[in-house]
């Protein structure tokens, strides 16, 4: 099973680095995601409070934002910081909001831990049990006897040896039945292994106990108790939520989260869940490797490797950390290019709220310091007018708008063929693009637009100058929230550019734009973010698990690392060319 899963695996990611044809999904494409409500409030906010009040002070955290802002290696989204249950700072960095739902990725693998807590609490499920007997009957012949030794604790502490793995997930469509019928990578309990399936396979018990999907079944035991409203959770295309990733959750009903494990269970006075499972989940029960961070592994929860704290962590930087000793919780989203904990966000955690670090119950008030820090929270995010990161010296339109209305230009996709869409993103959700082939400009009502017109879809996007411009676009039925900012300048040459960054708002994904206007030609660069640097540390993985660099080489049809880099550049980075069209055309 999984020699046919690595094969359309290598197939599929063949297609996604062509960037001469457009991408033919394994598996039929079904929309996945959901259109959020913005008409739904939050329920049960945290108090907030200065940071002197619950100990920390103002300049700690100015300076830890600062930090944040000048490293170039990251992209972040927005970050929340609380003590003691109040929130203390949150901001958002660019066109980010805080009040819209994020794509967690695997941070939600953790939810899907809690699900297993409650369902071990009301004596329903154990550690040990094994799952050939939750899932009786199901797989082949030899599941039996294969899988035997699996556990429900096995598959918490990704211990498990599963093979079958992620990319099953857009190349296969009976996940349990691949997961059941595909051979172990290690006997069970014996080495780590991170693996989504691990957590979807959660998903999966948890249906086949309660009849219930994890949505359903956590609404009155955890997120009714926590006022969380307005979340989604994807499906496998089975109508099982993936249990691994697919939540969108909005960032402070992430943090509630964080918040009922560093009270023990405990919320409003009621015990949730056993402090005994969350004092038990966010114990270490294996050792992982240290290149991918300071954190071993409990039940579906990080722990620190280094000090007292528990981390739930999605790939490219979504984060909630808890320090039990001093009561921080710190939840961050961002487009980061890592895998795990390998940025260097997480050693500004350790400089700033490390083991160090022993903060007082309260300090005295500093208005200036405070006034200093909300003035940066205010700089940060592009939706703020006293930003000096204008992208325009005035609140009116850029001139060249007026000069660009009116015109548009025939795309030659023969050698490129790119789409809008994030191509990270079109590979997480199975959704391809195609061809752009027309690209035009438009003034109207004070607005300035993009219009791209792809072979089955016409995308109109209103750049904003001063400030974002927010739209949703429709990528073949699923919405996506779009923050669009843009400048002018001018090239060595003199000539015109546009540069437009699409933030795509709930997701990581960034696509940038770069119009360079010369004569009658045009020239549109793209790149993205989390981009190339992430996908060829995706192929590293990927060449591991193959244990083979010459199979994978070979199914690629690449040369060497250097021919590999190029094609991942043209794929991730095209350049499209267009021609002028007449007036009228």
């Amino acid at each position: 099973m999984e020699l046919k899963m690595q094969r359309n695996a290598i197939k599929l990611i063949r297609q996604i680095v062509d960037y001469r044809n457009l991408t033919t999904p394994i598996i039929p494409y079904r929309p996945q995601k959901a259109e959020f409500n913005p008409q739904i409030p939050l329920a049960q906010p945290f108090p907030r409070s200065t940071p002197e009040a619950q100990g920390i002070s103002s300049e700690r955290i100015l300076d830890f934002l600062s930090d944040l802002e000048n490293d170039k290696s990251l992209d972040m989204h927005s970050l929340m910081i609380l003590r003691n249950g109040h929130v203390i700072a949150e901001c958002s960095f660019g066109s980010y909001r805080l009040d819209v739902w994020r794509a967690t990725h695997s941070l939600c693998k953790s939810i899907t831990g809690l699900a297993i807590g409650f369902l071990i609490d009301e004596g329903r499920l154990s550690l040990d049990d094994r799952v050939v007997k939750i899932f009786g009957g199901r797989g082949g012949p030899l599941t039996p006897i294969t899988k035997k030794g699996i556990t429900v604790g096995h598959l918490l502490s990704m211990t498990s040896g599963i093979a079958f793995n992620e990319a099953g997930s857009v190349t296969d469509e009976d996940w349990v039945d691949s997961i059941l019928t595909s051979s172990l990578k290690y006997e069970p309990g014996r080495e780590f292994y991170y693996n989504s399936m691990n957590s979807y396979l959660l998903s999966a018990i948890v249906r086949q106990i309660t009849g219930k999907g994890l949505v359903e079944y956590l609404s009155p035991r955890l997120f009714e108790p926590l006022g969380i409203t307005g979340i989604h959770w994807e499906t496998c295309p089975k109508g099982i939520e993936k249990g691994g990733w697919g939540l969108y959750i909005r960032p402070e009903d992430a943090a509630k989260i964080g918040q009922l494990l560093l009270q023990g269970g405990r919320w409003n006075g009621k015990q949730l869940i056993s402090e005994s499972w969350v004092i038990n989940s966010t114990t270490p029960k294996v050792t992982t490797p240290e290149d991918i961070g300071d954190f071993d592994y409990g039940y579906h929860i990080w722990t620190g490797r280094k000090q007292r704290s528990f981390l739930l962590n999605g790939m490219f930087g979504q984060n909630i950390i808890g320090f039990p000793v001093t009561g921080i919780l710190i939840v961050s989203n961002g487009g980061n290019s890592e895998l795990f904990q390998q940025s260097s966000y997480f050693a500004y955690l350790k400089k700033y709220f490390g083991m160090e670090y022993k903060p007082p119950a309260i300090l005295p008030e500093n208005k200036v310091a405070h006034k200093k820090l909300a003035k940066k929270i205010k700089e940060l995010s592009l939706n703020s007018s006293q930003s000096p990161r204008l992208f325009s010296l005035s609140p009116s339109l850029p001139r060249q708008c007026s000069l660009l209305s009116g015109s548009s230009y025939a795309i030659d996709s023969e050698n490129c063929k790119a789409g809008l869409f994030p191509l990270v993103l079109q590979a997480l959700q199975n959704n391809y693009s195609s061809a752009i082939n027309r690209i035009s400009f438009s003034l109207e009502k004070g607005v300035f637009y993009v219009t791209i017109e792809e072979e089955d879809a016409r995308h109109i996007l209103p750049v904003g100058f001063s400030k974002p411009e927010y739209t949703t676009l429709d990528m073949h039925g699923e919405p996506y929230i779009t923050g669009i900012h843009g400048y002018f300048s001018t090239d060595e040459d003199e000539n015109l550019v546009l540069r437009v960054r699409i933030s795509f708002i709930e997701t990581s994904s960034s696509r940038f734009l770069k119009f360079v206007f010369s004569g009658d030609e045009l020239m549109l660069k793209f790149s993205e973010t989390p981009g190339r640097r992430f996908v060829r540390t995706y192929l590293d993985t990927l060449e591991k698990e193959l244990a083979s660099k010459r199979l994978l080489e070979t199914i690629l049809s690449i040369v060497d690392n250097d021919y590999l880099d190029y094609k991942i550049e043209r794929a991730f980075e095209p350049v499209l060319n267009g021609k002028l069209e007449p007036k009228g055309s």
